[in-house]
């Protein structure tokens, strides 16, 4: 049976090779999905046989990379998404809210450095 899995991972689990570790994974256990940065951590979205997506759940919950620190996964079930010639995806891109936030105080810096 075909189903979907959606995963929100809490934690350090950017800039530690979490996303690589989840691409590979869901590849050897022939998934099809994507993997991105979240603002708290990291979103999964996988689909593929229930056995594959068992043993997909299995590894990600017992090996990381070794800076990674997994604080919390939740995972809901989702419908089952068929594409034709479906791979899996890393999305490198950050989202646009998390950047503001993160360069929010650099800006007000520069913005009040050039009031002085």
């Amino acid at each position: 049976m075909q189903i979907g899995q959606r995963y929100r991972i809490n934690g350090i689990v950017q800039g530690v090779g979490f996303r690589p570790f989840v691409y590979h994974i869901a590849v050897d256990n022939r998934l099809t999905g994507d993997v991105c940065n979240a603002e708290e951590g990291v979103l999964i979205n996988v689909y593929g046989r229930r056995e594959d997506i068992e043993n997909f759940d299995r590894t990600l919950r017992s090996h990381s990379p070794t800076f990674a620190v997994i604080d919390q996964i939740d995972c809901v079930t989702v419908p089952y998404i068929s594409k034709t010639n479906s791979k899996f995806w890393t999305v490198f891109e950050m989202p646009i809210k998390t950047l503001f936030f993160r360069f929010l105080p650099i800006l007000q810096f520069v913005q009040n450095a050039g009031a002085r």
